[in-house]
């Protein structure tokens, strides 16, 4: 489980603040780009979809005008037959032919009342029926003029394609019959060829129950097919243009279609753009964008992580230097300062005594019966020994002064200020008192003694070599004059 203090110095580790930064910052770019690049695409769909709202509104009115015209023109035929008696002129049929161009009618007909074909423009003799045809059946049983469209069929007189506006031909509401004005999807086909599309782009026209009556490419395969439920102008009209997407059923290719119901007829125009016309240059820029940006990511983390690598390089061989440093001047036993340790200490104190005129005084300690104990013991319980004078010595002295041992079981305290005699006495006084209880270790109660000279600056020398001498021959001087306690001798078990 991770502990308050381990999961502070995990939030705080420098690869996890360079990770979480990294990690956002690559999210805020990434989401930024997507964004950019979603929004060229709509950019690029929106005016893709202006464009074929405006060809095809075009369209569709051309459509309108031509439907429109075949619708009067059933119209007048339907009155003339009437008017006729069961004829229509023949300078009235080449003047309707003529209203349309070359090549879009197929056949002007007359269906009777029974279903037979009772008069074409191809001049057939035959007795033709045609009462199975949707465009004659549709109009059984109505008392309404209205015109039919319907689907492409394959004419019994003409033998081609053709689409059959129909028109009922109703005399004091009796119906007498039906008249036909054929067109060629070809001839639609041929019109919507002429318009100027993309290579994935398709035009078309279409019954609104979703019947091709003509298409710009294609157009055979799509002859007498339909076109996939679910597009949004089959069935009851909603609305009256708009768009969708879809994968066209005729040739698979993915398009935006713009489609338009034309006024008055059961008829849609759809325009269709390919998506790949509309967004493959965009996606190509999106695509180099997005590699480049990849590029830029990597980079970017790559160079991030070398910098946190370098940077935790510094901090290794800065610790390095740390321990090497402190090794350098601390004893490896005790922990106390070595030699050279004291040495820098005093050396400082030098330069801050000469600056400011102050006084330190050094101690110089050797432990009383230390090799007894070392030879009866052992070096690990003489180590033991050690460490314990340099617990008692520090427990003694204040925080500002400075704890040695540099070598053996020789130690020195260095302490900093002008104290005075009685000062200098007591922590003598202290430091020797500290030695006359024994020392447990391992069971064992251990008695030492300790030596103590001192020397004072600058009275008893002014170089650190000169305070060490005479502290260490001061210290030599308590040693001989010492008397041992007669109840425990130094080094024997107490």
């Amino acid at each position: 489980m991770m502990t308050p203090s381990s999961f502070k110095t995990f939030i705080t580790s420098p690869k996890i603040i360079v990770s979480f930064f990294l990690t956002l910052i690559t999210v805020l770019f990434w989401w930024y780009l997507l964004g950019s690049a979603q929004t060229l695409r709509d950019e690029a769909t929106s005016q893709a979809q202006l464009r074929g709202k405006q060809v095809n509104t075009a369209v569709s009115q051309a459509v309108f005008m031509l439907f429109r015209n075949v619708d009067q023109a059933t119209v007048s035929m339907a009155n003339s037959y009437r008017h006729y008696g069961k004829r229509i002129p023949f300078d009235e049929l080449d003047l309707i032919v003529k209203k349309f161009p070359e090549g879009a009618v197929v056949q002007i007909a007359v269906i009777d009342a029974q279903g037979y074909l009772a008069y074409t423009s191809l001049n057939n003799q035959e007795r033709v029926f045609l009462g199975d045809r949707e465009h004659f059946k549709v109009h059984l049983g109505t008392h309404e003029e209205r015109l039919f469209i319907s689907k492409p069929v394959l004419g019994r007189v003409s033998n081609k394609w053709s689409i059959q506006f129909s028109r009922p031909i109703l005399d004091h509401g009796q119906f007498k019959g039906v008249v036909v004005l054929s067109v060629d999807p070809e001839y639609l086909h041929k019109e919507l060829v002429k318009l100027t599309l993309g290579d994935d782009d398709t035009i078309s026209i279409l019954r609104s129950s979703g019947e091709y009556l003509a298409r710009d490419k294609l157009h055979r395969e799509a002859i007498s097919t339909s076109v996939p439920s679910g597009r949004p102008f089959l069935g009851a009209p909603a609305g009256e243009s708009g768009f969708f997407q879809a994968s066209s059923s005729v040739d698979g290719v993915d398009r935006i279609f713009h489609w338009v119901r034309i006024q008055d007829f059961p008829v849609v125009v759809t325009l269709g753009l390919g998506k790949k016309g509309i967004l493959g240059p965009i996606e190509t820029a999106i695509a180099h964008e997005e590699q480049r940006a990849m590029l830029v990511t990597v980079l970017l983390w790559v160079l991030a992580w070398t910098m946190v690598f370098f940077m935790a390089q510094i901090q290794t061989n800065a610790q390095k230097r740390i321990v090497l440093e402190y090794a350098a001047h601390h004893d490896v036993l005790t922990g106390l300062k070595n030699r050279a340790g004291l040495i820098a200490s005093l050396d400082y104190m030098l330069g801050n005594d000469l600056a400011h005129d102050q006084h330190f005084t050094v101690y110089f300690m050797d432990l009383d019966g230390f090799k007894k104990i070392n030879d009866h013991y052992g070096h690990a319980i003489g180590d033991e020994v050690l460490k314990a004078t340099a617990r008692m010595i520090s427990g003694c002295t204040r925080s500002s002064d400075v704890v040695a041992r540099i070598g053996g079981d020789e130690f020195v305290v260095a302490s900093q200020s002008a104290p005075s005699e009685g000062d200098v006495t007591a922590l003598t006084h202290r430091i020797k008192a500290a030695f006359l209880s024994p020392i447990h270790i391992n069971g064992n109660d251990l008695t030492v003694g300790i030596s103590v000279g001192i020397a004072k600056y600058p009275q008893d020398g002014i170089t650190i070599d000169e305070l060490l001498v005479h502290s260490d021959s001061a210290m030599y001087m308590d040693k001989q004059t010492h008397t041992r306690s007669e109840s425990k001798k130094p080094g024997e078990p107490g």
